[in-house]
């Protein structure tokens, strides 16, 4: 039996707790030994309110993945080099991948077989195609499209599109930070920073010994080991940094609709626990109100219409 089970038996042995604010029931819950750390508080919500037939908890996944390079023949080297596709003598592949669940610890993670990355993409394929938003840094241009190419070389469905929140694009488009690179911005947060690895001579040894059998199979089992660390790492503090940059930002997917909620519920958790900050009145005379989340914090602006629903509610 899971621990939202227990809690849902506790419930309808005690109704009485259903009266409970979700805070109170809470601290309820811990005093009562029950484990909620894993728990969203979406679902508690569901377990208090019997009123609400269905609830679909957001599903956020963050994710990165680690590439080989492509091996090509070259006749020198230098700046504003010209390499023709006809001289590419191995194509680029995922290495290895890294992700997790939001609300959950463990980092997953898959590296390929000797070379070959088609065990990578099947997984990630199936991972993506389970999340209801997936989140990442510079994975509109670079991750979520190299994954896509990939599969395509592979044969493997993918969706025709993926609800995305890059963590690049946030920071480039509403801060001004002096380098929108992960390591930076997590740095100047002081969330930590990305893991430092041993360079090139990583990619090197993998490379070397899966794709040409150089090289010693030690070497390259401490290096991959070294590089699913360096991979783990940014998708840890990938999380981090959304969480801190979402509260100056407009959510992707607004989950409160998700769930057939009014809109004036949090977009990012579907919390009804939300507040007027401010009103707003644009250049043309409309009026916007700005609201804010009890739950995580999130502020959103929703429309006056809207804000009259959530008075009546």
């Amino acid at each position: 039996m899971t621990e939202l089970e227990k809690i849902k038996q506790f419930l309808n042995n005690k109704p009485g707790y259903k009266k409970e604010g979700l805070n109170r029931f809470k601290k309820v819950l811990i005093k009562k030994g029950f484990k909620i750390n894993n728990i969203s508080d979406i679902d508690l919500r569901y377990l208090l309110n019997p009123n609400i037939k269905s609830l679909i908890s957001p599903k956020r996944l963050f994710f990165d993945i680690e590439t080989s390079y492509n091996i090509v023949r070259s006749w020198r080297i230098g700046y504003n080099i010209n390499i023709n596709h006809d001289d590419i003598i191995h194509e680029r592949a995922i290495i290895c991948a890294a992700w997790k669940w939001e609300g959950e610890d463990k980092v997953h993670y898959i590296s390929w077989n000797n070379g070959c990355d088609k065990n990578v993409v099947s997984k990630l394929i199936e991972v993506l195609g389970q999340a209801t938003e997936v989140v990442g840094h510079n994975i509109e241009r670079y991750d979520t499209s190299f994954i896509l190419t990939r599969a395509i070389k592979h044969g493997i469905l993918a969706l025709p599109k993926y609800t995305q929140t890059d963590t690049l694009k946030m920071a480039k488009y509403k801060f001004n930070f002096n380098s929108n690179k992960l390591d930076y911005i997590a740095n100047f947060l002081g969330l930590g920073t990305k893991y430092k690895h041993s360079g090139m001579s990583m990619w090197n040894k993998i490379i070397d010994y899966d794709l040409f059998k150089t090289g010693t199979k030690n070497d390259r089992d401490l290096a991959l080991n070294e590089m699913i660390h360096y991979n783990i790492i940014d998708v840890t503090l990938t999380e981090e940094v959304y969480h801190r940059l979402k509260l100056y930002t407009n959510p992707n997917t607004h989950h409160g609709v998700l769930n057939d909620r009014p809109k004036f519920t949090c977009p990012h958790d579907g919390s009804t626990n939300v507040q007027l900050v401010k009103t707003i009145v644009t250049a043309s005379g409309s009026i916007k109100r700005l609201m804010k989340c009890n739950d995580c914090g999130q502020q959103f602006i929703i429309s006056n219409r809207t804000y009259i629903k959530y008075l009546k509610n």
